[in-house]
């Protein structure tokens, strides 16, 4: 777990995204944010999402503390995989759900590599997340992680009142109309992965995202 200074991150031919290097006078997390960290795993683990934090979100770079009602930004690279850049609130069930948003980009990325999968990029998809048409590839990231950040937020939300069930339920809402446009290109989109373990597992998310919750 890392707190770097947001004027820390370089950019480089490596990755036009942000990325941190670690070097010698890197300091390690300050322990309230590591209690949040420690905190949102613990969530994310109640509610089964544990293993894939473990597996696919290991490394942990804390950007900016925001509030609620402020945008959060989040990133992983294929180039770092298992790494997570993310801001967060005081809230763990913010930061577990989007760890698991980040962490699920990387599940995807190594499932792709491992089954050798090669996505068309002269085929495009709306996406109603960017509110434009994306290559395959983008629009299939975006049904997987956005589908894993919708089972996860159902179930936390049952556990918090306040302000941080308003923003949760906000969450909900914004993700079932963007689901009921996304899903009537999924079949399409899936239609050029060749490795089924990847269709079943995506096709099934999204799938418990549009049941009745």
């Amino acid at each position: 777990m890392l707190s770097p200074c947001p004027a820390e991150l370089l950019r480089s031919e490596i990755a036009e995204t942000a990325y941190y290097f670690v070097g010698p006078d890197t300091a390690p997390t300050p322990p309230e944010a590591q209690s949040l960290v420690r905190a949102a795993l613990a969530s994310a683990a109640e509610h089964g999402f544990g293993t894939l934090l473990i597996q696919h979100a290991p490394i942990i770079c804390l950007l900016n503390r925001r509030q609620l009602d402020e945008t959060l930004h989040s990133w992983a690279l294929t180039r770092l995989p298992g790494t997570v850049f993310t801001d967060y609130t005081a809230h763990p069930e913010v930061l577990a759900r989007d760890l698991i948003h980040e962490a699920a980009h990387n599940w995807l990325n190594d499932a792709l590599a491992t089954h050798d999968v090669t996505l068309p990029t002269d085929v495009t998809l709306f996406s109603p997340w960017r509110e434009a048409s994306r290559p395959v590839y983008g629009f299939l990231h975006a049904c997987w992680a956005f589908s894993l950040t919708v089972l996860y937020t159902r179930q936390a939300r049952r556990g918090v009142t306040g302000a941080i069930a308003l923003f949760l339920d906000t969450h909900l809402r914004q993700q079932a109309a963007q689901f009921s446009v996304a899903a009537k290109y999924l079949e399409q989109a899936l239609s050029y992965v060749p490795a089924a373990e990847i269709r079943e597992r995506v096709n099934r998310a999204v799938g418990g995202v549009m049941a009745p919750a």
